[in-house]
Parts: structure tokens; sequence; C-alpha cells
């Protein structure tokens, strides 16, 4: 893979990243379903998920939509009301390198019960990452959730392995109540 076309590809996911991070709401507002506008969302009908971190899912997506040339596979599982798993695949076409560039990325998202829990827990997972960023990017699916930015934002970032053509990164992203954690990688193919 050209090095360009790599370097794109891993600031797509990185503003994909960025995109879906800063889920949060102190809201106890619940929903017994979800949807998702690809393929499937796996949720027990027991399960009360948080309503805010649901439409945090759903604005990811279309974020993700927005940025990507396709989004094929987009699978939600719910593990319990305050963590969700989002199991996505993205493709990114470079028309000047006639390339497609495809992502599987692995989200976990976690709310806790306060900005200090998950300070504490995002702190507990960062050891290898470097700070990336500490200023909310201007869009976000949490701020078309929530409209408006959040008050804590760290994103932090480590490449696991870079080749030609492969790229595995992982982050650690803490917005307010939240903790979003990614596995991403990439590949031309």
């Amino acid at each position: 893979m050209d090095r360009r076309i790599a370097l794109s590809f891993v600031s797509i996911i990185i503003l994909a990243s960025v995109f879906i991070s800063g889920c949060t709401s102190q809201s106890n507002q619940t929903s017994t379903s979800t949807t998702s506008a690809v393929n499937q969302t796996s949720t027990s009908a027991a399960t009360a998920v948080n309503q805010t971190l649901n439409t945090m899912v759903e604005k990811a997506h279309d974020i993700l939509a927005e940025n990507s040339t396709a989004v094929p596979f987009w699978k939600v599982t719910w593990i319990d009301a305050n963590t969700v798993k989002v199991d996505a695949t993205i493709e990114q076409y470079n028309a000047s390198a006639d390339a497609t560039t495809h992502g599987n990325a692995n989200y976990t998202i976690k709310r806790f019960n306060t900005v200090s829990d998950a300070a504490n827990y995002l702190k507990s997972r960062v050891s290898g990452y470097k700070l990336y960023s500490s200023a909310s990017p201007n869009d976000s699916a949490y701020i078309r959730a929530t409209g408006h930015k959040p008050s804590t934002y760290e994103l932090w970032m480590k490449i696991n392995e870079n080749r030609r053509d492969y790229v595995d990164l992982s982050s650690v992203t803490q917005t307010d109540h939240f903790v979003i954690s990614l596995h991403e990688i990439e590949y031309t193919g």
C-alpha cells in the first residue's frame, strides 16, 4: 500500500475514533430495543440500555458512513445496560491510487457512574499508549446526540504494527463518563 494511502486511511480511522468518542450522558433514560443502520443489533429484551449511549451508537454509524466509501458491516452487541460492543468494517477508496483500503474496527464503549471512575479506568488501560489529543473534536457522535461538547476528553493511541500494506492500531478515549476502546486493523486489498 502506498504510504500516502496508508496515512490517509489512518487519519480516517483516527477521525472515526474521534467522532465516536464523547459518548456521555448523566441521564437514566432507558430503551428496551436498539436499531442499527446496517446489519444487526443484539439486545436482550430484559436489558434496559442507556438511551443516550444507544443514540451515540446510531450517530457513530452515520458519521462513519459519511466519511467512508462504505460501511458494509455494522454489528451492535449490548453487553449490559451501560456497555456496548460495535464491530464494523469500513472501506475507503482512493481514486488516485485506484485502491480500496479496508478497516476492521472493534469498539467497546463503557459508561461509568462518575467522570472520576471513567478516568481511573482509562488510566488503567493506557500503558504503552501516547496522548494524541485532549481537545474535543468539533463534530462527534456525542455532539450530535447531546448538542454540546464534552467537558472531559482524552484520546490515547498506539500503533501496534505498521507495514506497507497493513496497520494495526488501538486507542482508548475518555469523554466525560464514558471510555471508548478501539482496536482497528487496516489493509489494502
